[in-house]
This record gives C-alpha cells, sequence and structure tokens, in this order.
C-alpha cells in the first residue's frame, strides 16, 4: 500500500476538521478543550484507504495565527495539502501565511478545497476561485486544482476523493531506502508499557526491537512496539503516521521536537547553514545577527540570523545563511525550514538546510561562499566532491558519505565510480571502492608537497643526515595522518622517484649527504677522540663540546650515528665502531677458551668499571651477540 501524508492549511473555522471528517469519518480533534470550544488548538490526525491501495494520513492543523507554531509542527513532515477556504469568508490572513508556509517549505502537491460552498450563489463563487487564481500565481501552486465542497451535505466530496487519488499518484517518495528518521509530535505513558512517541516516519523504515537513538539528547532506546495508524504492525515505513513504544528513555527525556533515528546516524548542532528566502509580505528587512524563530519539522527553537553574502535581506530577496540557535537540535541536507519574527510572531520566510556546522563561518569570504554555493545547487557529484576536499580526515569511505549525505548505497557507488573514472579521487585501500578509503587527488597532491616541503627544509637544516625518521615525518605532516594513507603517501611518492626510504629515514630522491671541509675536520678530529678513548671513552658531549663549533654538535652526532661510525650504548657513551668490533673479538675468544663470560670477568678483561661494563653486556644481549644465562653470558646461539 502506497502511504503518504497530506497536511490541512487554511484559516479559523473554514471547516479544514469538518472536510476531514467528511473524507475519513474520523474527528481530529482529540483534546477536551478542542471539543467543548469548537475549535482546533494542536495538529490531529486521522486517515483515509482510497482506490488502488493508496493510504492517504491526514494531519489537520490550526487555523488560528496564535496556534501557527502547532501548524507548522505538522506542516513541516507532509508530502502534500488540502488548502481550505471557505466560500463565505473567502481569502484572509491565515489563508496567505499558510500558502507561504507550503511555498516555502516547498509542498508541491497541493489541492485548494472551497468549503461551505452551499452557502454562496455562483457569482459569487467564480469570483472567489478568480480571487484564489491570483493569489497562486507568484507561488509553486499556479494551475493548482481547485474544488468546491459542501461538508454538510457531501456535495464534492467524490470529485475530491478522485483529484486526491490523482495527486498522490503524482507523489513520488524517494526516501524509502535511506536511514530512519522520525519527528516526534506526541509523547505519553500507558501503564504497564512506559514511553511512546508518535510521529511521521519522514524516511526509511523502523522495525520491532530494532535500536533507536532519541535526539539530540542522544540516548540509545529499543523498540518495542509500533502501532500504525491504530494497528499493531512489525514496521513503520515512511509515508506513515506511527507511534512507537520504548525501551530505555522516560517520559521526562522526550518533548516535541525530538527525533529518532538509527544510532550514530546524525550528531547534534547548534547552527546550521542554510539558503534563506524572506518572503515577500515579510513586511520589512531582516537585518544580521536578528533574533527569529526556527521551525524545522515538530521544533521551534530561538536563533540568530547571520546573512553571509548579505549586509540585509530585503523582503523577496534570497542569500546565503548561518543560524546560530539556542538549544541542539538534528538535521539533514535539504531539510526545509521556516522562520518567524520573535515578536510580533509572524512568518516571514524560509529556505532549505545545506549542512550542520560546528564553528561560524565568516561573511564575505569567497571561499566559504563558493563552498555553500555548490552545496545550494545540489549536484551530488560537486557536493560529493567537496566533501573530500574538505574532510579533516583527508579519507573518506563509501558508508562516511551515506550517513552524512542519506542517499542510498547503489546512489553514493555510482558517485563515486564515476569521480574514479575521472581522476578526482585515489582509492587508497582495496580495488574495490566500496570497502576503501578515498582521497580527492588535490588533498593528496597537496599532501605529496607538503612532504617534500618539509623534507626540502630538514636537509637544508641538517645538511649531513642522510633522513628524517619515518614517525618524525609524519609528525611534521600531520599528528592525525592516519596510519594507512602515511603509508600510501609515502608508497606512491617513492614509486614516482620523488623520495627514497633507507634504514627508516626517509629523505628527497636526489637529496645527497654534502660534507664540507669543516665538517670533514670536525668529524675527524671526534672519530679519532672516540677511537683514543678506547674501551673508556670521555662523554660524547663532552667530546663534541670539544671538537665542533655551534648546532653543527647535533649533525656530526647524528652523522655518526647514520652511518654506524658510532654506536650509542648509553645515553651518554659512544663507541667508534672499531673499538665495537674490538670487544666483539675479545668476547669471542674468551668464551670459546672459557665457555662463558661474566661481568666481572669482562670488566677484568677490559680494565674498566661498571659505569662502562653493564651497559656494553647489555648492548650485546640486544643485538644478539651475546646471551645472559642466569649471572654470565654466552654467545647468541650457543649451548
Amino acid at each position: 500500500m502506497k502511504n503518504v501524508i497530506i497536511g490541512t492549511a487554511g484559516h479559523i473555522d473554514h471547516g479544514k476538521t469538518t472536510l476531514v471528517r467528511a473524507l475519513t469519518g474520523t474527528d481530529a480533534d482529540r483534546l477536551p478543550e478542542e471539543k467543548t470550544r469548537g475549535l482546533t488548538i494542536d495538529i490531529g490526525f486521522a486517515f483515509l484507504d482510497l482506490d488502488n491501495d493508496i493510504r492517504i494520513n491526514f494531519i489537520d492543523v490550526p487555523g488560528h495565527e496564535r496556534f501557527v507554531k502547532n501548524m507548522l509542527a505538522g506542516a513541516t513532515t507532509i508530502d502534500g495539502a488540502l488548502l481550505v477556504i471557505a466560500a463565505d469568508d473567502g481569502i484572509m490572513p491565515q489563508t496567505r501565511e499558510h500558502l507561504a508556509i507550503l511555498n516555502l517549505l516547498e509542498i508541491r502537491h497541493i489541492i485548494v478545497v472551497i468549503t461551505k460552498c452551499d452557502m454562496v450563489d455562483n457569482e459569487w463563487m467564480e469570483m472567489l476561485r478568480e480571487e484564489i487564481e491570483n493569489m497562486l500565481v507568484k507561488t509553486i501552486y499556479k494551475g493548482a486544482r481547485i474544488l468546491p465542497v459542501s461538508s454538510i451535505n457531501n456535495n464534492g466530496i467524490s470529485e475530491l476523493k478522485k483529484a486526491m487519488t490523482d495527486l498522490v499518484s503524482r507523489i513520488n517518495n524517494p526516501r524509502t531506502n535511506v536511514t530512519f528518521r522520525l519527528p516526534i509530535d506526541r509523547a505519553f505513558t500507558i501503564p504497564g508499557f512506559g514511553s511512546v512517541v508518535t510521529g511521521s516516519v519522514k524516511n526509511g523504515t523502523i522495525s520491532n526491537n530494532d535500536e533507536v537513538e532519541l535526539l539530540p539528547m542522544q540516548k540509545i532506546a529499543r523498540v518495542r512496539g509500533i502501532e500504525v495508524n491504530g494497528t499493531k504492525s512489525e514496521s513503520a515505513s515512511v509515508g506513515q503516521r506511527a507511534a512507537i513504544n520504548l525501551v530505555g528513555v522516560k517520559l521526562s527525556d522526550i518533548y516535541r521536537g525530538c527525533e529518532l533515528s538509527i544510532p550514530g546516524h546524525m550528531e547534534p548542532c547548534q547552527i546550521v547553514d542554510c539558503v534563506l528566502f524572506l518572503h515577500e509580505n515579510a513586511k520589512k528587512n531582516l537585518a544580521n545577527r536578528a533574533r527569529i524563530r526556527f521551525h524545522l519539522f515538530t521544533n521551534e527553537i530561538m536563533g540568530r540570523v547571520i546573512l553571509l553574502n548579505k549586509e540585509i535581506l530585503k523582503p523577496g530577496e534570497e542569500c546565503l545563511a548561518q543560524i546560530i540557535l539556542e538549544r541542539p537540535i538534528v538535521v539533514e541536507r535539504n531539510d526545509r525550514y521556516i522562520i518567524r519574527r520573535y515578536s510580533p510572531s509572524y512568518t516571514i520566510g524560509g529556505g532549505k538546510i545545506l549542512r550542520s556546522n560546528t564553528r561560524r563561518l565568516k561573511r564575505f569570504n569567497d571561499k566559504v561562499l563558493n563552498a555553500l554555493e555548490i552545496l545550494a545547487h545540489n549536484n551530488i557529484s560537486d557536493i560529493v566532491e567537496l566533501m573530500f576536499i574538505e574532510s579533516k580526515p583527508y579519507c573518506l569511505s563509501s558508508k562516511d558519505l551515506q550517513a552524512t549525505l542519506n542517499l542510498s548505497n547503489s546512489d553514493i557507488q555510482s558517485v563515486i565510480t564515476e569521480l574514479l573514472k575521472n581522476n578526482k579521487l585515489i582509492n587508497i585501500g582495496t580495488n574495490e571502492a566500496a570497502n576503501s578509503k578515498l582521497i580527492h587527488i588535490k588533498t593528496f597532491e597537496k599532501l605529496q608537497a607538503h612532504v617534500e616541503t618539509v623534507l626540502k627544509q630538514f636537509h637544508s637544516e641538517n645538511p649531513i643526515s642522510h633522513g628524517m625518521e619515518t614517525t618524525i615525518l609524519r609528525s611534521r605532516i600531520d599528528r592525525d595522518l592516519p596510519t594507512d594513507l602515511f603509508s600510501f603517501l609515502i608508497s606512491k611518492l617513492s614509486h614516482d622517484k620523488r623520495i627514497k626510504s633507507e634504514s627508516k629515514k626517509i629523505s628527497l630522491y636526489d637529496f645527497k649527504v654534502k660534507i664540507s671541509d669543516i665538517d670533514k675536520k670536525e668529524l675527524e678530529n671526534v672519530e679519532s677522540a672516540m677511537i683514543k678513548g678506547g674501551f673508556t671513552p670521555s662523554p660524547i658531549e663532552e667530546i663534541l663540546s670539544k671538537f665542533t663549533k655551534g648546532a653543527n654538535k647535533e649533525h656530526i652526532s647524528k652523522f655518526l650515528l647514520e652511518t654506524g661510525t658510532a654506536v650509542e650504548v648509553s645515553r651518554s657513551i659512544f663507541y667508534h665502531k672499531n673499538i665495537i668490533d674490538q670487544l666483539k673479538r675479545l668476547i669471542t675468544d674468551y668464551i670459546n677458551k672459557n665457555s662463558s663470560i661474566s661481568a666481572a670477568e669482562f670488566r677484568d678483561l677490559t680494565q674498566t668499571s661498571r659505569k662502562y661494563t653493564i651497559p656494553l653486556l647489555e648492548y650485546f644481549d640486544k643485538i644478539h651477540f651475546t646471551k645472559r644465562v642466569e649471572d654470565k653470558r654466552i654467545l647468541y646461539g650457543g649451548n
């Protein structure tokens, strides 16, 4: 069965609730006060099954100006609308305001229903029809069907049902295969069952026992039961009205404006980037930082508008904007919203969400505005490319994109395949795009250039060093650079002969160590001192201070270690490689004659003190030249 949600709209006392009752047999006024006063205060619900397996879920909204915020709680989740105008009253203030709201929300499918047509003559009806047509000219509803009915004698009701069947056939709901989302419009408890929420399923499907997340407070709950139009169901899908029994949240956690979704799908935010249109009937300009009432689905939140590409926004104009909200909310790209004046409260504009944000954007900044323009134009390929370019983790997977854009996997894969084909993305993992991380070519090229810049600076500062250690290079590029991306980056640069990697040292491909005459002299002096020190060399700092000048101390010590000329046995004791070789021969000869050597025997053999004996023996153990067995050493691999 095809399910769609149709809302009513129109001025107070124009017969919206009576029309719904004539169509469905259900009185949508559920509150005692509504029945007593004969006035719709809050949104009400009913449903109608038509031919061809169609179910229309009605949301009946209040028409009084004091309850427009309640009207908005219902109108922002509908697929189509019945704009109700009483024949005897004609077009009234809330007729125009409700029509403006439908237009701003881009509810594209409406039928204008003239009620109480039995109370006026034909001439009056023709005049009213012409007035309505003129009102619709400046909206997206030019040429919309206008039908007269009488809810008292049912004249025109059957024709209206036929028109609604045609309207529903033109509503194509593509939101079935995306992630579940339900804005909550009511919450209550049932003894023995606990918390129950109701709302219109905006996206996707939810089933019994599924885990859901209550947003924006980010509380995890489980679905214990579902009712659709008052009947128990195993699931609820887009276009349906659902009551969902939740386990794991209290009624005190829930309010109108909360949403249900799949855990982790959406992050709360208090800043939204958007396109904002100020309605022609807004009466006055909208200033930067104006305080407004922000309505999205069942939410009403106070906020301030930051105009990003205009100093002021005039009625009938559009701009790019940020809205800074006074409490958290969850949004998705292309959500429609309404803004109203803070005081006096009336509808002035609306638009669509481009993205949620965590930072305030600079006004009149070309880079900021260009990115928002891409989002506003809604070309999915361009938006995906922008996401890659702006991604701080550098890499994204198709799963990341699917969650952020709330598109089907097939749609995402199609875009990725095209971008890979056009060499705009690089796959850093497997050959299957669905299972790997991807990076934009511009981002990758910037990282490559950054590696070369860092290495060039390093070589300039360390002319006799063979290269940078990989861990240091990675931290210089970006401490948060993912390991797999860094490995891929180094591999690609090496393959392209732009860098070389040897012994965990990375250098530019054409770099060669340049030793000046001064460096050579200092190296010779340091080496001579180390050799002269024999088995008891002076601390390396003392030798370097004596034979080198300035920053060259560090360069010389690094060069000696990198070339293997010096061996760091302990923090301050460096041995020349020739001395180490000599010590190895002494140990080998001694163990071959005596089967093992103790620390004391080694001390006596080398005529050294404990200061040198223990570090040397531990060093030989570490390089697997010797092996400690209890308090003696044997040759590594020996019995």
